[in-house]
């Protein structure tokens, strides 16, 4: 293996972890918006969903984890 194979690799590493990053910052800015969505009191379950892209049960979920 040659040093540009090796930075390859490398790199495909590296693009990973960078990409499991922006998505657990996605999930958390998600989580983040359905909390006040929540607490504006005027949205319903399902819109929330609708507004944020993720299904009814991830916000039943994020309101449940809300109130404990």
């Amino acid at each position: 293996m040659n040093s540009w194979q090796s930075r390859k690799g490398c790199k495909v590493v590296m693009c990973k972890a960078i990409e499991d990053m922006l998505l657990e910052v996605r999930k958390e800015t998600t989580r983040q918006f359905i909390i006040r969505m929540l607490e504006d009191g005027t949205l319903t379950f399902s819109k929330i969903a609708d507004l944020t892209e993720t299904t009814i049960e991830e916000v039943e979920k994020v309101a449940k984890q809300k109130t404990q």
